[in-house]
């Protein structure tokens, strides 16, 4: 029992330390952020810290990897939870642009020059948003089977609405986020077209078009 104990200790210590290197690092670059700094915001002495990592990159990957894996169980299930594909899309991109805006300081680092650091983020990325993107797929290939969606290839309109939403996340701050995931889902659900919707066929026609090009491009 006593081990367990330390092990248990020493685990909350661990995630403890995370996440406030992840807390700093969303606020500043990654260069602008040191081990002393993290040491401070943890309450733990410079050697605890290297204890638990041995370097500032090993820390970044680590909280990294915690925020994607983190979104990725809350787009699950928000998905999960929703009525419809219309609500769920909503919903997940709602909780995908709230998240992403918490750690595109992070992500940015990896446009920087530090190329090694940027080769093991960007798999850290890969691995963890793929299964977003899977989340994404599945929802619209519901709504396409029920018919909420249009007929469109759920990977490809999964994968266009995750560079929106990276791109949302990046350009908004937190209190616009609920309302850019809104409009986002609005613009994917219903494009850009205004009025009422027209009884005549070819009229219908053209706006279906209009639809397809905002889904396909965006």
């Amino acid at each position: 029992m006593k081990l367990a104990g330390s092990l248990s200790a020493t685990a909350l210590r661990r995630a403890h330390i995370v996440d406030a290197a992840l807390k700093l690092f969303s606020e500043s670059a990654y260069d602008a952020v040191q081990m002393d700094d993290v040491a401070r915001a943890a309450g733990v002495a410079k050697p605890t810290l290297y204890r638990y990592f041995h370097t500032k990159e090993d820390l970044f990957l680590e909280g990294l990897e915690k925020a994607l894996g983190d979104l990725e169980t809350e787009a699950e299930q928000a998905a999960a939870r929703a009525g419809t594909a219309k609500e769920g899309l909503t919903l997940v991109i709602r909780c995908v642009i709230a998240s992403l805006g918490r750690c595109t300081a992070a992500i940015r680092a990896f446009d920087g020059a530090d190329t090694r650091l940027g080769e093991r983020g960007r798999a850290v990325i890969r691995r963890r948003v793929k299964q977003i993107r899977t989340t994404l797929s599945t929802l619209i290939a519901r709504g396409v089977a029920s018919g909420e969606f249009r007929d469109l290839d759920p990977d490809l309109v999964a994968l266009a609405l995750l560079g929106a939403m990276r791109m949302t996340a990046a350009h908004t701050t937190a209190r616009q986020q609920a309302g850019a995931a809104r409009l986002l889902a609005d613009l994917i659900e219903n494009g850009l077209v205004s009025g009422e919707p027209s009884q005549d066929a070819e009229a219908a026609d053209r706006s279906d078009d209009l639809m397809d090009m905002t889904v396909e491009t965006r």
